[in-house]
């Protein structure tokens, strides 16, 4: 036995559609309280979501497909289908189900733009952008900050983004088997990218027990003074010293690493110790080369003041090297905590102008805020913020 009913499925001409008498028949299962609509019934549907732009099509336990009309005097028009979990319309003014709309928030939270982010989710951006107002609604305040070239998340944005990928991956997991998280997940590249010195110093120690408890990992470190483009380099986790407010990236300030402009006490008997930055500026100094500019880095002082060497006496685009040339006391120059602290413990290097020293910097570790995160991913991320928020093994003032 069938049900014949007319529906309107999108333009054009109403279509009589004719569903099965098995169909289950009841208030619309969407409404905001909870208790369904009382005003139209529709047909319930199953788990199973098929797209359809003009139509909210499912198909239900026998392999019928249904669609779920005039529901509260509205039209159900698209359905969403990007997750395992169909979402679920409601009329007027909630479009998605709560979980697709964060969902579709976080999207949206890890993107350029509400355009960018209906691409990654496979939907329009008014799905997005209604998502989103339904969203800000709901929680009563902005979650981003909108122009018409960009959009930005505000701090709320920002708290109810890091809830809910944890909410999000906490419903996931309910539906992953456990045996198959554990045979993938563990396994596959994590690719990494840090300054060349402290990467060379401290990555390898950080990562040897991760490494050998979880041999299907292979870790994939590229070494660079710049900064890596996440989406293009195709980079996991990074580690960046400095000022962070990428967007797009989830990060921890592990410690932070102070700056000492530093000489050979035999240098500082030949040339003298000098009193600021004029005196400096007359006595021999390095220079740092940025690769990406073929310029000398500048030094950095109090109060944002810069310091760059007029007439440097050694110039090399490694930090290392240009160590050793401090080292060999050919001239003054500025190195981080991690390179200078070791030497001025031992009285190899001495300090100069430390009443100038710049305000220490933070030392990130970051990854991208897509989810959910491979727990491999997680793993190496969690074992590099334990070591670098070691007070004890980077060296830090």
């Amino acid at each position: 036995m069938q049900i014949e009913e007319t529906a309107k499925t999108g333009k054009g001409p109403k279509k009589t559609l004719k569903k099965p008498a098995s169909a289950v028949r009841g208030h619309c299962p969407v409404a905001q309280d909870g208790g369904g609509c009382a005003r139209e019934p529709g047909i319930l549907p199953d788990r199973s979501a098929m797209r359809n732009e003009r139509g909210a099509t499912y198909i239900d336990q026998g392999g019928n497909e249904t669609v779920l009309i005039q529901c509260c005097g509205g039209s159900y028009n698209r359905a969403f289908a990007s997750s395992p979990t169909p979402a679920f319309f409601t009329a007027h003014t909630t479009m998605l189900n709560r979980l697709e709309m964060l969902r579709i928030f976080c999207a949206a939270a890890e993107s350029a733009s509400f355009k960018a982010a209906a691409t990654r989710l496979g939907t329009s951006p008014q799905t997005v952008t209604r998502a989103v107002k339904d969203l800000e609604e709901a929680v009563g305040e902005p979650l981003f900050h909108r122009n018409t070239r960009q959009i930005r998340i505000t701090a709320a944005g920002e708290r109810l983004a890091e809830r809910a990928r944890a909410a999000l991956v906490d419903v996931d997991s309910l539906f992953a088997h456990p045996a198959s998280r554990s045979d993938t997940e563990l396994k596959g590249v994590v690719r990494i990218t840090a300054p060349s010195t402290l990467g060379r110093q401290h990555l390898l120690v950080a990562l040897r027990e991760v490494a050998l408890a979880h041999p299907g990992i292979t870790l994939d470190i590229r070494l660079s003074d710049q900064v890596a483009d996440v989406v293009d380099d195709e980079i996991d986790i990074g580690l960046r010293l400095g000022m962070f407010r990428d967007q797009r990236l989830v990060a921890r300030m592990t410690t932070r690493v102070g700056f000492h402009v530093v000489g050979t006490p035999e240098l500082v008997a030949r040339v003298g110790k000098p009193a600021d930055l004029a005196q400096l500026a007359a006595l021999p100094t390095t220079g740092l080369i940025d690769r990406s500019s073929g310029r000398a880095w500048p030094w950095y002082f109090a109060q944002g003041e810069q310091f760059n060497p007029r007439a440097p006496a050694f110039l090399t685009d490694d930090p290392e090297t240009e160590m050793e040339a401090i080292l060999s006391g050919l001239a003054y120059g500025q190195l981080p905590d991690y390179l200078a602290q070791p030497h001025l413990r031992s009285g190899r290097l001495v300090s100069v102008l430390e009443r100038f020293a710049p305000a220490p910097w933070g030392l990130y570790i970051y990854r991208s805020r897509r989810s959910p995160v491979p727990m491999r991913i997680r793993l190496v991320f969690d074992a590099l913020v334990a070591y670098f928020g070691d007070k004890d093994a980077v060296p830090a003032r």
